[in-house]
């Protein structure tokens, strides 16, 4: 995990400090924040949950001037990635690596709402993959609709 987070935030990495809060939990902890928080009752993968509603240029002039910067939260279903992984026929440890590079960047303000904003964030998301030794095809990597 602070492989992953290192290399998704390697642009601010300098003496500051970066503090990312992540929470392993199961499919009903997950289906209940997803209820709470984005009004559906069903099970996901990954929450994110940004502490800074800026874009990354605005999270990088914040950050220049503090000694630390909190992101924001990540919620994981350890037990959903686990099925997906085996579902999909990925290996776990870089579907779950893939599934916390999606929800970092979301903290750093990426989303997917919009086509050309997917495809920023995926090159991102598999670019990232390949600087960490993953080398999977784009098509091996790409994820359910459910994912926030």
């Amino acid at each position: 995990m602070e492989m992953v987070i290192s290399n998704v935030l390697c642009e601010l990495n300098d003496d500051n400090k970066v503090e990312v809060s992540l929470l392993l939990a199961d499919d009903k902890i997950l289906n209940d924040l997803n209820k709470e928080y984005r009004n559906k009752d069903k099970a996901t993968n990954v929450l994110s949950f940004p502490f800074h509603k800026n874009s990354l240029e605005e999270i990088k002039i914040n950050y220049k001037k503090n000694n630390h910067l909190f992101l924001g939260d990540i919620a994981i279903s350890f037990e959903r990635i686990i099925y997906e992984s085996l579902e999909q026929e990925k290996v776990f440890l870089e579907y779950f690596s893939y599934i916390l590079i999606h929800g970092l960047l979301h903290l750093l303000g990426y989303d997917h709402i919009q086509d050309k904003d997917a495809e920023i964030m995926e090159e991102l998301e598999i670019n990232i993959m390949k600087q960490m030794g993953f080398n999977h095809k784009h098509s091996s990597l790409q994820l359910p609709n459910e994912i926030v």
